[in-house]
């Protein structure tokens, strides 16, 4: 046996070293493993830009936050201006795994035959938006269009499944499967006249997840339209889940809509729902460059705050931070 330093034998000094390389490498798994532990630990975290499809200048917006931004899903808008336009740039991108269906029965023109869904038609006559000069009878009725006549009792659960159906068909058509998820413009599908029927279509079209607005103490004090939205998705939970379609717990987007908010105002929203116990949150997000005046979309879309929200979403820092609080994932 030869001589090692200081006279240990070197087979001795080699099993030392040996033993010293195992026990770090042993120290490195048992971190590593300790790292993932903490991470899957950390609540789950979905943000989502609306509206994909509506407008290029929408498009571009989500395409840009969805690449360079916090943004990790999107849902396509089928009767959408530049929605075939949407699809085809989530496909050169490398995106199209984390598009979704953004299910809208409130505005625009419908895909189903007007003879079929005259319910969730403007009367003929009737103006879409003042000033646009879009006249009734084959245009959607509008947000509070659309509200009002549900609350009357005008729209046929029926009939908003027929529209759901054609919507689901497109999807399937230009992307080549059923969406993984579904949300609802305007939050319509969780109207009590419409969910139920809404439901059972999305789980026999395999549609594993919606939207349901619920905000645990939102940050800010809601309005009055979004108060009522709030009610509504608390019932509408169980309708979707009886049906087998799941939803985030925790939910951002009610309080912050409409609103020039911060990169530090939408962490404090996303952190309130986690210490209100949810686990899994979904945030809803507008993104987009401003445009679109005088067509049948609402000030909303036209509106300079769809800049101001992609520029916080894409801003320098907000990734990292958010990434401390969630785990930042598309919807599965």
């Amino acid at each position: 046996m030869g001589e090692g330093v200081n006279g240990v034998p070197m087979s001795i000094e080699r099993i030392d070293d040996d033993a010293a390389t195992a026990l770090v490498l042993a120290l490195l798994v048992l971190l590593g493993a300790l790292c993932c532990y903490l991470h899957v630990r950390k609540p789950r975290c979905v943000v989502v830009a609306d509206d994909f499809g509506i407008s290029m200048e929408r498009n571009r917006g989500i395409i840009r936050a969805l690449k360079s931004g916090v943004v990790t899903s999107t849902s396509v808008m089928a009767n959408g201006d530049a929605a075939v336009e949407a699809i085809e740039m989530a496909r050169a991108n490398g995106l199209l795994g984390v598009v979704g269906l953004h299910l809208n029965l409130t505005e625009g023109r419908p895909l189903s035959q007007p003879q079929d869904i005259p319910s969730l038609l403007l009367q003929r006559g009737e103006t879409h938006q003042p000033g646009t000069g879009l006249k009734g009878g084959t245009l959607l009725r509008g947000k509070m269009g659309y509200r009002n006549a549900c609350g009357s009792g005008e729209v046929k659960a029926a009939e908003a499944a027929t529209e759901a159906r054609a919507q689901l068909a497109w999807f399937e058509k230009h992307v080549g499967c059923m969406p993984r998820f579904v949300d609802g413009h305007q939050h319509c599908h969780v109207v009590s006249v419409v969910r139920e029927a809404l439901a059972a279509v999305f789980a026999a079209a395999g549609v594993r997840v919606t939207r349901v607005p619920k905000e645990r103490k939102p940050s800010r004090s809601l309005c009055p339209l979004c108060s009522i939205v709030d009610l509504e998705a608390e019932e509408a939970r169980a309708v979707f889940a009886a049906h087998g379609v799941s939803s985030c717990e925790g939910f951002v987007g009610l309080s912050l809509c409409g609103v020039d908010y911060s990169a530090d105002d939408l962490l404090h929203a996303v952190r309130t729902q986690m210490e209100h116990g949810a686990r899994s949150c979904e945030v809803m997000v507008h993104p987009g460059e401003a445009h679109m005046k005088g067509t049948p979309w609402d000030d909303f879309s036209g509106s300079a705050a769809r800049q101001h929200e992609l520029d916080v979403l894409t801003s320098t820092g907000l990734r990292r931070r958010l990434r401390r609080l969630v785990r930042l994932q598309p919807h599965r």
